[in-house]
């Protein structure tokens, strides 16, 4: 393998790079006694492009990989090329607009000296599952170890991946484009479950001996503590980073929660037939844009759904007993404090036929 190349192994790893990069492949090897057919998407992407490959024997594998945990597929490709993180802010902020993107989409996660490769890899499968923004890391390697890539199983792929010659400087370039740099600190007396959501975020993380280094703590928004039972003195730092990362995602889902339970009006959308004037809010509804105001008030569905013809009730049809149609006016019960059921006398009922 020449300095140009990368070395890629884990099934969905290699898969992964199949999907999202394809042309930079330059070879493939695969077990000649494991199973090939979920395979057949990678040595299709290898035809394609019309690049080598071929059935190895499991030693092979291993000489080839540089690893026992190869799980019988290994692919060289194209040295990555190192990404800017102002670029890839700006892809980040571009993703905001794609109606699959997840609560979590404006979320990075920054490590501060932390560099074991099956870290490294949880870190981004996480962000990745979270759909998260990118990870952010001081190394002179642009790209991840094949070790990595593959504890990643194909995350690496669908995150932003920035090595940076320092990380002070790339934790000022973040807060200067809008993002709040929250560091992890078991010191901290505030809790990331007090936190909230803050908008776009970057949660700093150190290495589990040392946590984070001075420079990087005075560079930090704010810190914050992940609360526990002290049991033990911390926590893997992928672990922290994944509880972190879920915490971003629920918060944002929140917010998009009561933005979708938000009148169609306010939301900018086609709002229903205006309800009958003086339609009123009660007391024990859900609040103001539940089946209050919004919701199911005194007459129909509220001001913004389906209130009642104007000058009354809406008609109800009958058939009376020469057959034909009459209409009657339906009286809709008014909600009391106790939600009392108004029922009709039996008389008025429809008798059955």
């Amino acid at each position: 393998m020449s300095r140009k190349e990368a070395s890629v192994y884990g099934r969905r790893a290699c898969l992964a790079v199949a999907e999202r990069r394809p042309h930079h492949i330059l070879r493939a090897f695969y077990s000649e006694v494991g199973p090939t057919k979920d395979l057949a998407p990678l040595l299709q992407a290898c035809a394609q492009q019309k690049k080598p490959y071929r059935a190895v024997s499991e030693e092979e594998l291993i000489k080839l990989s540089g690893s026992k945990h190869h799980e019988g597929v290994v692919i060289f490709t194209e040295r990555r090329e190192r990404s800017f993180l102002g670029d890839a802010i700006d892809r980040a902020v571009a993703r905001l607009d794609d109606p699959n993107a997840t609560p979590a989409v404006s979320t990075w996660v920054a490590l501060d000296d932390v560099a074991n490769d099956h870290n490294l890899g949880a870190i981004a499968r996480s962000l990745a599952w979270f759909g998260g923004a990118g990870v952010v890391w001081e190394s002179p390697r642009p790209q991840l170890s094949g070790a990595a890539l593959r504890v990643a199983q194909g995350g690496a792929e669908e995150v932003e991946l920035v090595a940076v010659p320092s990380l002070v400087g790339a934790l000022e370039e973040l807060k200067a484009k809008g993002v709040r740099v929250l560091g992890a600190d078991q010191g901290a007396r505030r809790s990331s479950f007090e936190v909230g959501d803050v908008g776009p975020v970057c949660w700093v993380l150190g290495n589990e001996q040392h946590g984070l280094s001075d420079e990087v703590r005075a560079c930090c928004d704010e810190l914050i503590s992940i609360p526990g039972s002290g049991l033990v003195e911390s926590m893997n730092v992928s672990v922290s980073a994944g509880i972190l990362i879920a915490q971003s995602y629920q918060a944002g889902a929140g917010l998009q929660a009561q933005a979708n339970h938000r009148p169609r009006a306010e939301r900018g959308g086609r709002g229903g037939r205006p309800g009958r004037e003086g339609a009123q809010r009660f007391e024990h509804g859900r609040g103001e844009h539940g089946r209050g105001v919004h919701g199911r008030g005194e007459h129909g569905r509220g001001e913004h759904g389906r209130g009642e013809r104007e000058g009354g009730d809406r008609p109800l049809r009958r058939r009376d007993e020469g057959g034909g149609e009459r209409a009657e006016r339906f009286e809709r019960p008014t909600p009391s404090e106790d939600y009392e059921l108004v029922v009709a006398p039996k008389s008025s009922r429809r008798k059955p036929r």
